[in-house]
């Protein structure tokens, strides 16, 4: 990790690595669970969960973290859905 954080950067190595080990049903439930009073205040801490198979353990962001990782979570999922829009189906 160290490698990686010395070429982009702390935060953006953190996300990355979140990225990469985390169970993507705990990112649904921090969503689902979002409401209108946690737009207010940066000091909700928000919780994932690794996926089963590394062990489950919490992996733990600040708000603007799990807003940054939100950003990134959509970015992505966009992009593959615009790569699968321009491949023609077999």
């Amino acid at each position: 990790r160290d490698a990686i954080r010395q070429l982009i950067g702390k935060k953006a190595e953190k996300l990355c690595w979140i990225f990469c080990m985390v169970d993507r049903w705990t990112v649904d439930q921090t969503v689902f669970a979002w409401t209108d009073g946690d737009a207010s205040g940066d000091d909700r801490e928000y919780t994932f969960f690794s996926r089963p198979e590394l062990g489950r353990f919490p992996i733990h962001l600040s708000k603007s973290e799990w807003i940054d990782f939100i950003e990134l979570t959509l970015a992505d999922w966009l992009e593959q859905v615009e790569g699968a829009a321009e491949t023609p189906s077999s």
